[in-house]
Formats: C-alpha cells, structure tokens, sequence
C-alpha cells in the first residue's frame, strides 16, 4: 500500500496495464471456452467451434501481453497458461472434427 509520500514509478504503472491486460485476455479465453462447452452440450456444435476459436484467439493475445513481462512474473503464470493452452487447443480440434 502507497502512503501519502509515495507514488508509482511510470516503470510500476506499465507492468500493472500489462498484467492488467494479460489477465483480462486470460479470462476471457476460459469464459469464451465455457461458452463454447455449454453450446456443446446443447447441441450447438457450430456455435461450440466458434467459441473454441475466440477462446483459443483471446489467450493467443494474453500470451503476447506475457511476453512483455518480465522473467520473473512471467514464469510465475506459465503454468497455468500451458494447462489453458492445452485444454483450449484440444477442444479447438476435438470440435473441429465434429463439424
């Protein structure tokens, strides 16, 4: 926490819009993949690849908001983009075969 004395750095500022920027794509990705698992289940395999394909594009762009990280909070979040790539990835092919 900041007191009245201190401020951000424009340095502190820029890597908190990254990983602010990083995230929101993150999540985004597994929202747009639980869409896509729920239109799934419904029957709605068209609308299921076409969220696949949003999901797998948003965490194709939080990968490249990582890249501007560095090292040290990027290896802090490579695991869980790696597990989310996999999935994501996955069900992308999986639901491409399907159509």
């Amino acid at each position: 926490m900041l007191t009245d004395n201190e401020s951000l750095s424009s340095g502190d500022i820029k890597r908190m819009k990254i990983l602010i920027i990083m995230k929101m794509e993150f999540y985004q990705a597994i929202g747009y993949y639980c869409m896509g698992v729920a239109a799934e289940e419904s029957g709605e395999y068209g609308e299921a690849v076409g969220y696949f394909r949003q999901s797998k594009q948003c965490l194709a762009n939080s990968d490249k908001q990582s890249e501007k990280m560095n090292k040290e909070q990027r290896t802090d979040i490579m695991n869980s983009m790696m597990y989310a790539r996999d999935v994501i990835e996955g069900r992308v092919l999986m639901g491409i075969f399907l159509t």
